[in-house]
């Protein structure tokens, strides 16, 4: 299953999800992407498996056997084949705080004296560890929470607006029309569960 990067994820997460995308090839590898895949080779078990999830409609038992054998390849996988933590212990510090300070964001100021840097050095740095600049990589984490709180809670959209940072419901429904191409109120009518 490939997830797009601006899928909103619903239930309570204490921590960023770092994805790995796993294919399966039953045939060549994909030779072009020498040294980015880490092929794993079925054993007879596993191969039983396969042509028994190949023969069977969609339901519940070919997902099953789908997730046991991806449960065993990714068992097999060296240590190095899964993406590590932040390298850098102070990017991850303001990760958090982005992250857990959604109602009241801490400023580039703030996040950079208490990496003890410079501001523009911690912009650069953060950039270079997260491929964008701490107020992007905020903004797209209150956003989350909002469209988690949209899906599934009951709270006023005004009130969603204060507790994810935004200074009233205008500069939230800017942002997150920005985001997801569609109101805030709208997104709540359409994807909300019942």
């Amino acid at each position: 299953m490939l997830i797009s990067p601006d899928t909103c994820y619903p239930g309570e997460l204490s921590r960023p999800v770092r994805h790995t995308y796993v294919h399966f090839l039953l045939g060549r590898p994909a030779d072009a992407a020498h040294g980015l895949v880490v092929p794993v080779a079925l054993d007879p078990v596993r191969r039983r498996q396969v042509a028994i999830m190949a023969g069977q409609p969609h339901g519940l038992g070919r997902e099953l056997i789908a997730l046991s054998v991806l449960t065993w390849a990714a068992s097999t996988l060296p240590e190095d084949a899964w993406p590590g933590p932040t390298a850098d212990a102070r990017i991850s510090a303001a990760q958090h705080a982005l992250a857990t300070r959604l109602a009241d964001p801490p400023s580039n100021i703030e996040l950079a004296a208490a990496a003890g840097l410079h501001p523009h050095a911690f912009d650069r740095l953060f950039r270079r560890h997260t491929g964008s600049s701490p107020h992007a990589w905020g903004l797209r984490r209150r956003l989350d929470e909002a469209c988690r709180r949209l899906m599934h809670g009951r709270e006023p959209v005004g009130a969603i607006a204060h507790a994810c940072g935004f200074a009233d419901h205008r500069h939230f429904g800017v942002a997150f029309r920005r985001r997801f191409n569609e109101s805030p109120i709208r997104f709540r009518r359409f994807r909300a569960p019942g």
